[in-house]
Protein backbone atom coordinates (compact mmCIF):
# COMPACT_ATOMS: atom_id res chain seq x y z
CA UNK A 1 0.00 0.00 0.00
CA UNK A 2 3.00 2.28 0.11
CA UNK A 3 2.32 3.55 -3.41
CA UNK A 4 -1.27 4.53 -2.72
CA UNK A 5 -1.91 8.22 -3.12
CA UNK A 6 -4.74 10.11 -1.41
CA UNK A 7 -6.66 12.48 -3.64
CA UNK A 8 -7.64 15.85 -2.20
CA UNK A 9 -9.36 17.09 -5.35
CA UNK A 10 -10.58 15.75 -8.66
CA UNK A 11 -7.34 16.62 -10.43
CA UNK A 12 -4.55 16.64 -7.87
CA UNK A 13 -2.86 13.59 -6.36
CA UNK A 14 -0.72 14.11 -3.29
CA UNK A 15 1.66 11.51 -1.86
CA UNK A 16 1.14 10.33 1.69
CA UNK A 17 3.01 12.57 4.13
CA UNK A 18 6.03 11.15 5.95
CA UNK A 19 4.05 10.45 9.10
CA UNK A 20 1.38 8.60 7.10
CA UNK A 21 3.99 6.37 5.48
CA UNK A 22 5.50 5.70 8.89
CA UNK A 23 2.12 4.70 10.32
CA UNK A 24 1.76 2.14 7.52
CA UNK A 25 5.26 0.82 8.20
CA UNK A 26 4.55 0.57 11.93
CA UNK A 27 1.43 -1.45 11.11
CA UNK A 28 3.54 -3.73 8.93
CA UNK A 29 5.95 -4.21 11.83
CA UNK A 30 3.10 -5.59 13.93
CA UNK A 31 2.01 -7.97 11.16
CA UNK A 32 5.47 -9.54 11.01
CA UNK A 33 6.23 -9.25 14.75
CA UNK A 34 7.28 -12.49 16.40
CA UNK A 35 7.15 -13.41 20.06
CA UNK A 36 4.93 -11.82 22.66
CA UNK A 37 2.16 -9.24 22.09
CA UNK A 38 3.70 -5.91 21.20
CA UNK A 39 2.52 -2.34 21.71
CA UNK A 40 3.53 0.46 19.37
CA UNK A 41 2.62 3.95 20.49
CA UNK A 42 2.66 6.89 18.07
CA UNK A 43 2.16 10.57 18.79
CA UNK A 44 1.27 12.38 15.58
CA UNK A 45 0.53 16.02 14.74
CA UNK A 46 -2.95 15.06 13.49
CA UNK A 47 -4.27 11.53 13.72
CA UNK A 48 -6.75 11.98 10.85
CA UNK A 49 -6.72 8.86 8.64
CA UNK A 50 -3.90 7.27 10.67
CA UNK A 51 -5.98 4.44 12.14
CA UNK A 52 -7.71 3.72 8.83
CA UNK A 53 -4.38 3.67 6.97
CA UNK A 54 -2.90 1.31 9.55
CA UNK A 55 -5.91 -1.01 9.40
CA UNK A 56 -5.75 -1.13 5.59
CA UNK A 57 -2.09 -2.11 5.78
CA UNK A 58 -2.72 -4.79 8.40
CA UNK A 59 -5.64 -6.37 6.54
CA UNK A 60 -3.84 -6.29 3.20
CA UNK A 61 -0.60 -7.78 4.53
CA UNK A 62 -2.43 -10.41 6.57
CA UNK A 63 -4.29 -11.44 3.42
CA UNK A 64 -1.00 -11.73 1.55
CA UNK A 65 0.61 -13.74 4.33
CA UNK A 66 -2.37 -15.96 5.20
CA UNK A 67 -4.65 -16.55 2.23
CA UNK A 68 -6.37 -19.88 1.84
CA UNK A 69 -3.28 -21.81 0.82
CA UNK A 70 -2.61 -25.50 0.15
CA UNK A 71 -1.71 -25.89 3.82
CA UNK A 72 -5.35 -25.02 4.58
CA UNK A 73 -6.77 -27.42 2.03
CA UNK A 74 -6.80 -30.50 4.27
CA UNK A 75 -8.65 -28.63 7.00
CA UNK A 76 -11.18 -27.31 4.49
CA UNK A 77 -11.79 -30.76 3.01
CA UNK A 78 -12.19 -32.18 6.53
CA UNK A 79 -14.86 -29.56 7.25
CA UNK A 80 -16.67 -30.52 4.04
CA UNK A 81 -16.54 -34.20 4.96
CA UNK A 82 -18.28 -33.40 8.23
CA UNK A 83 -21.31 -31.94 6.44
CA UNK A 84 -24.60 -33.77 6.24
CA UNK A 85 -25.95 -34.44 2.72
CA UNK A 86 -27.92 -31.42 1.56
CA UNK A 87 -25.96 -28.95 3.67
CA UNK A 88 -25.83 -25.46 2.09
CA UNK A 89 -22.60 -24.46 0.38
CA UNK A 90 -21.48 -21.85 -2.13
CA UNK A 91 -19.53 -22.30 -5.35
CA UNK A 92 -17.17 -19.56 -6.53
CA UNK A 93 -17.38 -19.15 -10.29
CA UNK A 94 -15.41 -16.21 -11.59
CA UNK A 95 -17.33 -13.12 -10.49
CA UNK A 96 -20.35 -15.05 -9.20
CA UNK A 97 -21.10 -16.92 -5.99
CA UNK A 98 -23.66 -19.65 -6.64
CA UNK A 99 -25.73 -21.25 -3.84
CA UNK A 100 -25.70 -25.04 -3.80
CA UNK A 101 -26.01 -28.08 -1.57
CA UNK A 102 -23.22 -30.49 -0.74
CA UNK A 103 -23.97 -34.09 -1.72
CA UNK A 104 -20.83 -35.91 -0.58
CA UNK A 105 -17.75 -37.61 -2.05
CA UNK A 106 -17.12 -40.52 -4.37
CA UNK A 107 -14.01 -42.43 -5.35
CA UNK A 108 -10.74 -42.32 -3.47
CA UNK A 109 -7.18 -41.15 -3.74
CA UNK A 110 -6.40 -38.83 -6.64
CA UNK A 111 -9.68 -39.82 -8.31
CA UNK A 112 -11.88 -38.71 -5.41
CA UNK A 113 -14.61 -36.25 -6.38
CA UNK A 114 -16.90 -33.88 -4.51
CA UNK A 115 -20.57 -33.72 -5.52
CA UNK A 116 -22.38 -30.39 -5.36
CA UNK A 117 -25.91 -29.66 -6.58
CA UNK A 118 -26.98 -26.18 -7.70
CA UNK A 119 -29.99 -24.88 -5.82
CA UNK A 120 -31.40 -22.97 -8.78
CA UNK A 121 -31.22 -25.64 -11.50
CA UNK A 122 -30.63 -28.81 -9.42
CA UNK A 123 -27.72 -29.66 -11.71
CA UNK A 124 -25.11 -31.94 -10.15
CA UNK A 125 -21.48 -30.83 -10.49
CA UNK A 126 -18.41 -32.86 -9.66
CA UNK A 127 -15.11 -31.34 -8.56
CA UNK A 128 -11.77 -32.99 -7.83
CA UNK A 129 -10.80 -32.68 -4.19
CA UNK A 130 -7.85 -30.48 -5.13
CA UNK A 131 -10.44 -27.86 -6.20
CA UNK A 132 -12.18 -27.87 -2.82
CA UNK A 133 -11.43 -24.20 -2.33
CA UNK A 134 -14.08 -23.42 -4.95
CA UNK A 135 -16.70 -24.80 -2.54
CA UNK A 136 -17.34 -22.97 0.72
CA UNK A 137 -19.67 -23.81 3.57
CA UNK A 138 -22.48 -21.25 3.35
CA UNK A 139 -23.01 -18.59 5.99
CA UNK A 140 -26.42 -19.77 7.19
CA UNK A 141 -26.89 -16.61 9.25
CA UNK A 142 -27.22 -14.69 5.98
CA UNK A 143 -30.73 -16.13 5.50
CA UNK A 144 -32.53 -15.72 2.22
CA UNK A 145 -29.75 -13.65 0.71
CA UNK A 146 -27.78 -16.87 0.27
CA UNK A 147 -30.52 -18.55 -1.76
CA UNK A 148 -29.88 -16.75 -5.06
CA UNK A 149 -26.80 -16.42 -7.18
CA UNK A 150 -25.21 -13.00 -7.05
CA UNK A 151 -22.48 -11.10 -8.80
CA UNK A 152 -19.75 -10.11 -6.37
CA UNK A 153 -18.37 -6.60 -6.55
CA UNK A 154 -14.57 -6.63 -6.41
CA UNK A 155 -13.32 -3.06 -5.95
CA UNK A 156 -10.77 -2.09 -8.57
CA UNK A 157 -8.31 -1.07 -5.84
CA UNK A 158 -8.44 -4.59 -4.39
CA UNK A 159 -8.10 -6.16 -7.84
CA UNK A 160 -5.07 -4.01 -8.56
CA UNK A 161 -3.36 -4.96 -5.29
CA UNK A 162 -4.40 -8.64 -5.03
CA UNK A 163 -5.27 -9.77 -8.55
CA UNK A 164 -8.68 -10.89 -9.82
CA UNK A 165 -8.80 -14.37 -8.29
CA UNK A 166 -7.54 -13.39 -4.85
CA UNK A 167 -9.75 -10.29 -4.86
CA UNK A 168 -12.84 -12.52 -5.03
CA UNK A 169 -11.68 -14.50 -2.01
CA UNK A 170 -10.78 -11.26 -0.22
CA UNK A 171 -14.30 -9.85 -0.47
CA UNK A 172 -16.16 -13.12 0.20
CA UNK A 173 -14.41 -14.34 3.35
CA UNK A 174 -14.55 -13.21 6.97
CA UNK A 175 -11.63 -13.08 9.38
CA UNK A 176 -10.98 -10.73 12.26
CA UNK A 177 -7.63 -9.21 11.42
CA UNK A 178 -8.15 -5.89 13.14
CA UNK A 179 -10.22 -4.00 15.69
CA UNK A 180 -10.31 -0.21 15.66
CA UNK A 181 -11.33 1.48 18.90
CA UNK A 182 -12.32 5.09 18.31
CA UNK A 183 -15.17 7.39 17.36
CA UNK A 184 -17.33 5.44 14.91
CA UNK A 185 -18.64 8.44 12.96
CA UNK A 186 -15.15 9.83 12.48
CA UNK A 187 -13.75 6.47 11.41
CA UNK A 188 -16.52 5.97 8.86
CA UNK A 189 -15.86 9.40 7.37
CA UNK A 190 -12.21 8.45 6.92
CA UNK A 191 -13.01 5.04 5.47
CA UNK A 192 -15.11 6.60 2.71
CA UNK A 193 -13.51 10.04 2.45
CA UNK A 194 -10.48 10.53 0.24
CA UNK A 195 -9.73 8.43 -2.82
CA UNK A 196 -6.53 6.42 -2.94
CA UNK A 197 -4.71 5.81 -6.19
CA UNK A 198 -2.20 3.02 -6.77
CA UNK A 199 -0.06 5.32 -8.87
CA UNK A 200 0.91 8.98 -9.12
CA UNK A 201 0.51 8.73 -12.89
CA UNK A 202 -2.58 10.82 -13.81
CA UNK A 203 -3.32 8.37 -16.63
CA UNK A 204 -3.74 5.54 -14.15
CA UNK A 205 -7.28 5.90 -12.85
CA UNK A 206 -7.33 2.82 -10.60
CA UNK A 207 -8.47 4.03 -7.21
CA UNK A 208 -10.69 3.28 -4.24
CA UNK A 209 -11.46 4.20 -0.67
CA UNK A 210 -9.86 2.84 2.49
CA UNK A 211 -12.98 0.77 3.21
CA UNK A 212 -12.19 -1.31 0.12
CA UNK A 213 -9.15 -2.62 2.04
CA UNK A 214 -10.20 -2.27 5.68
CA UNK A 215 -13.58 -4.00 5.16
CA UNK A 216 -15.11 -2.78 8.43
CA UNK A 217 -18.13 -4.87 9.42
CA UNK A 218 -21.49 -3.20 8.96
CA UNK A 219 -20.14 -0.46 6.69
CA UNK A 220 -20.97 -0.25 3.00
CA UNK A 221 -19.28 -3.01 1.04
CA UNK A 222 -18.79 -5.32 4.05
CA UNK A 223 -22.28 -6.09 5.33
CA UNK A 224 -21.79 -9.85 5.02
CA UNK A 225 -18.05 -10.54 4.83
CA UNK A 226 -15.53 -8.42 6.71
CA UNK A 227 -11.97 -8.22 8.09
CA UNK A 228 -12.26 -5.40 10.66
CA UNK A 229 -14.61 -4.41 13.44
CA UNK A 230 -15.17 -0.91 14.83
CA UNK A 231 -15.58 -0.40 18.58
CA UNK A 232 -16.75 2.82 20.21
CA UNK A 233 -14.16 4.29 22.53
CA UNK A 234 -17.01 5.76 24.60
CA UNK A 235 -19.11 2.64 25.23
CA UNK A 236 -16.44 0.00 24.68
CA UNK A 237 -16.88 -3.56 23.42
CA UNK A 238 -19.91 -5.71 24.06
CA UNK A 239 -19.47 -9.15 25.58
CA UNK A 240 -19.11 -10.85 22.18
CA UNK A 241 -16.58 -8.35 20.85
CA UNK A 242 -14.62 -8.41 24.10
CA UNK A 243 -14.28 -12.18 23.76
CA UNK A 244 -12.77 -11.98 20.27
CA UNK A 245 -9.11 -12.55 19.48
CA UNK A 246 -8.05 -10.01 16.83
CA UNK A 247 -4.53 -10.00 15.48
CA UNK A 248 -4.16 -6.27 16.16
CA UNK A 249 -6.15 -3.64 18.03
CA UNK A 250 -5.75 -0.05 16.85
CA UNK A 251 -6.62 2.61 19.40
CA UNK A 252 -7.53 5.77 17.52
CA UNK A 253 -7.02 8.27 20.33
CA UNK A 254 -6.07 8.05 23.98
CA UNK A 255 -9.50 7.55 25.53
CA UNK A 256 -10.03 4.07 24.08
CA UNK A 257 -6.54 2.97 25.08
CA UNK A 258 -6.96 4.11 28.68
CA UNK A 259 -10.37 2.47 29.06
CA UNK A 260 -10.26 -0.70 26.99
CA UNK A 261 -6.70 -1.87 26.34
CA UNK A 262 -7.12 -4.73 28.85
CA UNK A 263 -9.92 -6.34 26.83
CA UNK A 264 -7.68 -8.08 24.27
CA UNK A 265 -4.49 -9.07 26.13
CA UNK A 266 -3.14 -11.38 23.43
CA UNK A 267 -3.44 -8.89 20.55
CA UNK A 268 -0.79 -6.55 19.24
CA UNK A 269 -1.63 -2.90 19.89
CA UNK A 270 -1.12 0.20 17.79
CA UNK A 271 -1.92 3.37 19.72
CA UNK A 272 -2.31 6.61 17.75
CA UNK A 273 -2.32 9.76 19.87
CA UNK A 274 -2.96 13.32 18.73
CA UNK A 275 -0.62 15.42 20.82
CA UNK A 276 -3.12 18.28 20.86
CA UNK A 277 -5.97 16.15 22.27
CA UNK A 278 -6.67 16.27 26.04
CA UNK A 279 -6.73 12.45 26.26
CA UNK A 280 -3.19 12.13 24.90
CA UNK A 281 -1.48 13.03 28.18
CA UNK A 282 -3.32 10.42 30.26
CA UNK A 283 -2.77 7.76 27.61
CA UNK A 284 0.94 8.61 27.42
CA UNK A 285 1.17 8.25 31.22
CA UNK A 286 -0.51 4.82 31.11
CA UNK A 287 1.72 3.69 28.25
CA UNK A 288 4.83 4.84 30.13
CA UNK A 289 3.71 2.71 33.10
CA UNK A 290 3.28 -0.32 30.85
CA UNK A 291 6.64 0.36 29.24
CA UNK A 292 8.27 0.44 32.67
CA UNK A 293 6.79 -2.99 33.42
CA UNK A 294 7.50 -4.41 29.96
CA UNK A 295 8.73 -7.93 29.42
CA UNK A 296 12.35 -8.33 30.42
CA UNK A 297 14.88 -9.02 27.73
CA UNK A 298 16.06 -7.25 24.59
CA UNK A 299 14.12 -4.21 23.45
CA UNK A 300 11.36 -4.84 20.94
CA UNK A 301 12.68 -4.76 17.41
CA UNK A 302 9.33 -3.70 15.96
CA UNK A 303 10.65 -0.25 15.05
CA UNK A 304 14.35 -1.07 14.98
CA UNK A 305 14.82 -0.58 11.24
CA UNK A 306 12.46 2.34 10.79
CA UNK A 307 13.47 5.98 10.62
CA UNK A 308 11.07 7.98 12.78
CA UNK A 309 10.04 11.27 11.11
CA UNK A 310 10.71 14.44 13.08
CA UNK A 311 6.99 15.21 13.13
CA UNK A 312 6.09 12.31 15.43
CA UNK A 313 7.23 10.27 18.42
CA UNK A 314 7.20 6.49 18.64
CA UNK A 315 7.76 3.75 21.19
CA UNK A 316 7.55 -0.06 20.96
CA UNK A 317 7.73 -2.79 23.59
CA UNK A 318 6.59 -6.32 24.35
CA UNK A 319 3.99 -6.34 27.10
CA UNK A 320 4.52 -8.19 30.36
CA UNK A 321 1.87 -10.60 31.50
CA UNK A 322 0.40 -10.99 28.01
Amino acid sequence: MRNAMPNTSQRLRIALPAWGRFVARAARALVIAEGHPTTIGLTVPDRGYAAALAAAQIVLLRDRALPMAPSDLDRHVAALRALEPGAPVEIQRRERVVPATFEGFSGDGEDELMHVRGRADAALSRFPVRSARMVRIADQSAGAAAATARKVHRPELVRALRGDALALSFVTTTRLDCLIVGTASRLQEELFGERLFVSANPRDEVSGCLQDLVRAEGCAGASRYWRTQLVSSASGPGDETGALSPHTVIFDGGRGYVRWRHCWPSAHQLVVLDRSAPSAQEAAYEMSAEFAGRREGPESGALARLTIPASLEAIAFERAGA
